[in-house]
């Protein structure tokens, strides 16, 4: 199996919850916290769990004071509409000590202003090839000396092509042969061949991938050798056609290749940023890196950080690495997380880390990771949606609102958006409006848990128990397995109070009794049988006394 091909680590994991799953474990109850008033910091504090080495789970030592004064610094920051000043002006997470100059080099990182798509093709199709050229030189020549352009010709490339190949193929190979001098002609060729490999090889393991794609592949990438090796020949300078050439290794998983690749590329370029940061990658012990190789290549990063003060994002990316595969659970990996945020990280490190704080029910150290996130990729919809549900468990539903609003605007096809809404005007007691999210939610993604037995959770608050039966049938019968269902059910019967509890009972214990975090659940479902079997014999001894008259 290959790794998809980036850049940045923009992009995170998938959720082992759904989005919005705040409505699970310590989250459920920070959660009607919130609709009734109370302080999710207390609830918190009574709800903490521990690792085996005692180490709380909830957050790294934030106060009331610290969530209260980030949220609304961070607010204040999200109003101002130039990304590359709000990531400026945005407040780093209490208590950590982020260096101000990587901070600044990563904020123009993620959003400098870039020679778009349409204008390269346009200067190919127009025939300006020298215009072009003089453009890339440009990019190069800041990429190299102004700090405020970092990696900038490294991300033209990613963005300008890595593409689909039918319009751009003919285009790039139009430049080359009427420019076969420029080293940015050969090197864009290169980018794209390698990006085609990646395509035919596809995503499988070799085992599963056809004898044709993986012989497709080897031809691609002999292009991407050829192009790659004339670019550097031209101009060693030009980093992309080194990164095309580790990336190509990486899609033949070939390590030793990768290897050479990467120490070519910093013996010409000792502090570039790409370089390292699409290393680190190929380095995993899945893609037959290792630990080791990770942290070497972290170390010599950290030698050249007077030369460019980004490497120091990539500090902790071995250990970082480490707990995301620890295969631990979301409450250790936020234990283990929550130690490595003294210095700025990538977008994609904060993404899994604050998805594993939502997962632990750690809603204020979820809130501030989740926030980071945003503040260096404002795109990433589905982190906003897990942020709207935090700030609607630590008391602002009105912000969680405007923030699940922006989701679904972004991506009216998502269901994240509509539940994050959901979630936060049931806490303002807005049922209808709730309702209606929840129900478009459920209709965009049917296959999802929380939206359905949210709906029912809304009918039992109302106490309209037919619906909420009717629900907690239907999520039974499509989510056996899960504890939520059948708690829902256990509740009506409970509260209505309807005929069957000590089924319900026998069920949960049968399915979730031998794990402690359902303990309160199931104390609460037999105490409910005990005022079940009470109110019973009071209504068959109720006769007897009135005929003793």
């Amino acid at each position: 199996m290959i790794v998809t091909r980036r850049i940045e680590s923009g992009r995170r994991k998938s959720s082992k919850t759904p989005q919005g799953a705040g409505m699970q474990g310590v989250g459920r109850w920070a959660a009607c916290a919130a609709m009734f008033g109370m302080s999710v910091f207390a609830i918190a504090a009574q709800a903490a769990t521990q690792d085996s080495s005692g180490a709380s789970l909830q957050n790294p030592g934030y106060s009331r004071k610290d969530i209260v004064e980030f949220m609304a610094k961070a607010k204040s920051a999200e109003q101002i509409k130039d990304p590359l000043q709000r990531c400026l002006a945005y407040p780093d997470p209490p208590g950590s000590h982020w260096t101000p100059a990587a901070v600044r080099a990563y904020c123009h990182y993620r959003f400098q202003p870039l020679m778009s798509v349409s204008e390269i093709e346009g200067l190919i199709r127009s025939r300006q090839f020298a215009k072009l050229d003089g453009r890339m030189k440009a990019a190069l020549k800041a990429q190299q000396t102004d700090p405020s352009a970092p990696s900038r010709l490294n991300l033209i490339y990613d963005h300008a092509f890595t593409a689909d190949a039918t319009e751009l193929r003919p285009l790039l190979d139009d430049w080359k042969s009427a420019d076969p001098q420029s080293a940015f002609a050969y090197a864009a060729s290169a980018w794209l061949y390698m990006d085609m490999a990646r395509r035919a090889r596809g995503e499988k393991y070799e085992n599963d991938t056809p004898q044709a794609s993986l012989d497709k592949m080897r031809d691609l990438l002999a292009y991407v050798e050829t192009d790659a090796y004339r670019s550097i020949s031209l101009d060693p300078n030009v980093m992309p056609a080194y990164v095309a050439l580790i990336y190509g290794a990486n899609i033949s998983e070939n390590t030793e290749y990768a290897t050479h690749f990467i120490d070519d590329a910093l013996a010409q370029s000792p502090a570039d940023f790409t370089v390292y940061n699409t290393a680190t990658l190929v380095l995993q012990p899945r893609w037959h890196g290792s630990i080791k190789a990770m942290q070497d290549l972290v170390d010599r990063a950290h030698a050249n950080e007077k030369k460019n003060p980004m490497l120091a994002v990539l500090k902790n990316y071995a250990a970082f690495y480490e707990v995301d595969q620890c295969g631990c659970g979301a409450q250790q990996q936020t234990v283990r997380y929550s130690k490595l945020f003294d210095e700025v990280t990538t977008s994609g490190n904060l993404w899994n880390a604050g998805d594993a704080a939502a997962d632990a029910g750690a809603d204020p150290l979820a809130m501030v990771l989740l926030s980071e996130t945003l503040r260096f990729n404002p795109s990433a919809t589905r982190a906003r949606s897990q942020r709207s549900m935090r700030l609607t468990s630590l008391g602002d539903a009105a912000w969680a609102v405007q923030q699940a609003d922006i989701v679904i605007k972004q991506d009216p096809t998502e269901s994240a958006g509509f539940s994050a809404r959901a979630f936060a005007l049931e806490s303002m007691h807005d049922y209808p409006s709730a309702e209606i999210a929840l129900k478009k939610a459920i209709q965009l993604d049917p296959k999802e848990s929380w939206q359905l037995i949210e709906l029912g959770n809304i009918h039992f608050v109302k106490h309209e128990w037919s619906d909420a039966w009717d629900i907690s049938n239907e999520a039974i019968a499509k989510f056996p397995d899960l504890p939520d269902a059948w708690i829902l059910r256990g509740n009506i019967q409970m509260d209505q109070p309807r005929a069957g509890l000590k089924d319900t009972f026998d069920e949960f214990n049968k399915r979730f009794g031998n794990d402690p975090e359902w303990k309160e659940r199931l104390d609460e479902m037999r105490e409910g049988l005990q005022v079940e079997q009470q109110r019973h014999a009071t209504s068959v001894a109720a006769p007897s006394e009135q005929n003793r008259g």
